[in-house]
């Protein structure tokens, strides 16, 4: 090997190197960054769920004979009924791992999965499970999700439903389903919801339509709290690194 060609070559594993040290770096820092974001998701999604709870309390304390409904009545009652299912809905799917699963929101599989797993079964959720199962015209995983929040909760079992999900027996099937940072990979989160739908099931009687609101089931749901910010850009540091290590691959 001539000399410069020699020289030329240590430059180049120098700069690789240095690119690929730098990369490597800033990759805590990006971590950290990423967890702290997650925090703050899960600290918005608690805030909102006892908001939401707060108001539903607040309708049956001035309606005691009357179940709680999505319908409207005039009163907004229908509006704040929908909302809490709503946020119940982004805590059940906060960093769901949707690129393991082509794209499509694997919630359903998760729960059918435990539901078939959990020995001995746990009957409230078998039953839910199976009830959603039995409703035609549910279109998509999102909606059965959807339909399965208003049923545990018609049911008064919501968190009986949570506890079976979070069982430590489903611990590493959780772990394919979510991502790092899932709101139902969190101690704290997951103890918050739980009191939540605790205190909803003993206090709150619920009348969620379900077989007729299946337009409303089968929308695409709007989840603001979880929506996930765009990718920032490859640096220029980092383009370079990817174009090198296709034409090393080629």
């Amino acid at each position: 090997m001539r000399v410069g060609a020699s020289r030329t070559l240590t430059l180049s594993l120098s700069a690789n190197l240095s690119l690929s040290l730098s990369l490597n770096l800033g990759w805590p820092k990006l971590k950290a960054k990423m967890m702290e974001q997650a925090d703050d998701k899960r600290r918005r999604l608690i805030t909102a769920l006892r908001t939401a709870v707060d108001k539903v309390l607040a309708d049956v304390a001035a309606n005691r004979d009357r179940p709680v409904e999505i319908e409207e009545d005039g009163t907004g009652r229908g509006s704040r009924a929908k909302a809490l299912c709503t946020v119940v809905e982004q805590t059940l799917c906060h960093k769901l791992a949707r690129e393991s699963f082509n794209g499509v929101l694997p919630i359903w599989a998760l729960l059918e999965r435990i539901e078939r797993d959990t020995d001995p079964p746990d009957q409230a959720l078998r039953n839910s499970v199976a009830a959603v199962d039995c409703v035609p015209g549910l279109a998509s995983p999102a909606a059965k999700l959807r339909a399965w929040v208003r049923q545990v909760l018609n049911a008064g079992v919501a968190a009986q439903c949570l506890a079976a999900v979070l069982a430590p027996a489903h611990g590493k099937l959780r772990a394919v389903f979510y991502r790092p940072g899932a709101f139902l990979l969190d101690a704290k989160a997951v103890a918050a919801l739980g009191a939540t739908l605790h205190d909803l099931d003993a206090n709150v009687t619920f009348s969620l339509a379900i077989e007729t609101d299946l337009a409303e089931l089968n929308t695409p749901p709007f989840w603001p709290l979880i929506k996930e910010r765009p990718q920032p850009r490859p640096s220029p540091a980092q383009q370079q690194q990817q174009q090198q290590q296709q034409q090393q691959q080629q």
